[in-house]
């Protein structure tokens, strides 16, 4: 196990809201004033005169969910010429490179070929350069109570991923999926939209959310005919206020933007806990590195995930909220017990059934 005992993981939830300006494409109410004015490219005449950045994008949430979003929306041409999207990300500056690190952090995502695409070829090569991609060819998926076991391999899906499998100049034919942290992620993506798109995308780090103002329904080619969101500066208390015609709302589960406009969600309660944690396995057969594992148990699935160091693997234990604390209860559970339990359930069996006959008749 690694020196961090394992947590509790409640699997993150992430909602899109959209607050849309009437005339998506009139562009009237846009001053000729520019960076002179303002740092931001566009702005608007508030009230008494005030001059406020108006963006066309405006995405509350930083994270994976967030920049991925404007990502492709400059990767898919969505955005350009002298469009402006703005990203308002609570964490004040982007994690450094955590390449020397030989441990690997267990809050993962596992991506597919496809998923691999969406990043672009630009994140996917920061990725791969900073040895941050824990790829599998292969996956293992069997029952704790039965002999039956499926094996899914990289060549089964090469129909789906396109001949060749150069997805704009990114090599994906040996891979089922590449297990990536998401600082690994969120780095790359930041790094990538502030180098090679910095024409058409503002950070305002360190803030968060304050306010959200609606656009009116009434008025016409106004200030209240854009959404408007009011945030505050990390320590500090000056309340800053900017206008979007389109509100995203990917600041996570428990969304700020969400609650404030009272926007309705429908969720279901599984009523199960996932325990994630980084362990060392011992590769006596050499095929952890390259395979993804997943074993599904009465309570829940059991995930063993390749990780970008061959030594370690990540494990996403779900399971009920009861059995979970028991795991979690450093008193009744120790690291050692801990591992010995995650050994025997993932290496008894499968085994053969029974025979329905023990004689012939």
């Amino acid at each position: 196990l690694s020196s961090s005992p394992p947590v509790l993981f409640v699997t993150q939830e992430w909602y899109f809201v959209f607050l849309q300006h009437r005339h998506l494409q009139s562009r009237q109410c846009c001053s000729n004033s520019h960076a002179h004015t303002h740092p931001y490219l566009k702005s608007m005449s508030g009230s008494g005169g005030r001059v406020k950045p108006l963006y066309d994008v405006l995405i509350a949430g930083g994270g994976v969910t967030g920049s991925a979003l404007a990502n492709r929306l400059m990767t898919a041409n969505v955005i350009g010429g002298d469009k402006k999207i703005g990203i308002i990300d609570a964490a004040a500056k982007v994690s450094p490179s955590l390449k020397s690190s030989n441990i690997p952090n267990p809050r993962a995502y596992a991506l597919s070929p496809s998923s691999l695409r969406t990043l672009g070829r630009s994140v996917f090569d920061k990725l791969r350069r900073e040895e941050k991609l824990g790829v599998y060819e292969s996956m293992q998926v069997w029952e704790s109570d039965g002999p039956g076991m499926l094996m899914f391999h990289s060549d089964d899906i090469q129909d789906l991923v396109g001949s060749g499998n150069d997805f704009d100049g990114m090599d994906l034919s040996h891979m089922l999926g590449a297990v990536v942290e998401d600082q690994a992620i969120v780095r790359a993506l930041h790094e990538s939209l502030e180098s090679e798109y910095s024409e058409n995308i503002d950070f305002i780090r360190g803030a968060k959310v304050t306010q959200v103002k609606s656009p009116s329904s009434t008025s016409d080619h106004s200030d209240d005919d854009f959404v408007r969101v009011v945030y505050k500066e990390e320590g500090n208390n000056t309340e800053n206020e900017i206008s979007t015609r389109l509100l995203v709302a990917a600041d996570g589960g428990n969304s700020f933007v969400r609650n404030a406009l009272e926007i309705d969600t429908m969720s279901f309660d599984y009523k199960r806990k996932a325990i994630i944690c980084t362990i060392r396995v011992d590769d006596v057969q050499g095929n952890a590195s390259n395979t993804a594992f997943q074993r599904f148990f009465p309570n829940g699935p059991i995930a063993l995930l390749p990780t970008h160091n061959d030594e370690y693997a990540n494990i996403v234990w779900s399971t009920t909220h009861e059995e979970a604390s028991r795991l979690m209860d450093h008193n009744e559970t120790s690291a050692e017990r801990f591992v010995e339990e995650l050994n025997s359930s993932l290496q008894a069996g499968p085994c053969l059934s029974l025979p329905l006959l023990t004689k012939e008749m």
